[in-house]
């Protein structure tokens, strides 16, 4: 491997202007990946061993394409709530006053 220079002389390696890379990489985004991923996370308190939560937004397709996951200090249970075939939230049943961590997460590759 060769020396390269970060002054600007032309040439790979060189932080000239026009060194920037290919055109079809210049953005790559979240949208841009394949298979699953987060799509929000949040700490809900349970009040008498319930609650519901609602997404800041509803997700774009039904329940069968997202998967929740909860954790609490005990058991607690999920059940996702869709409104015209797009998910809009989770119901959650615990233990008390237990907190409750919600991860969402779609998938596979379906968004």
């Amino acid at each position: 491997m060769g020396a390269q220079s970060a002054t600007g002389v032309s040439g790979p390696g060189s932080v000239e202007a026009t060194a920037k890379g290919p055109k079809e990489r210049g953005f790559v985004g979240v949208e841009k990946l394949i298979g699953p991923r987060v799509m929000l996370a949040a700490t809900v308190t349970l009040a008498g061993g319930a609650a519901t939560y609602n997404f800041p937004s509803a997700m774009p397709l039904g329940k069968e394409y997202y998967c929740v996951v909860a954790s609490a200090a005990n058991a607690v249970t999920v059940t996702k709530v869709e409104t015209s075939d797009v998910l809009t939230g989770v119901t959650l049943a615990g233990t008390g006053t237990d907190v409750v961590d919600v991860v969402l997460v779609n998938v596979g590759s379906s968004l």
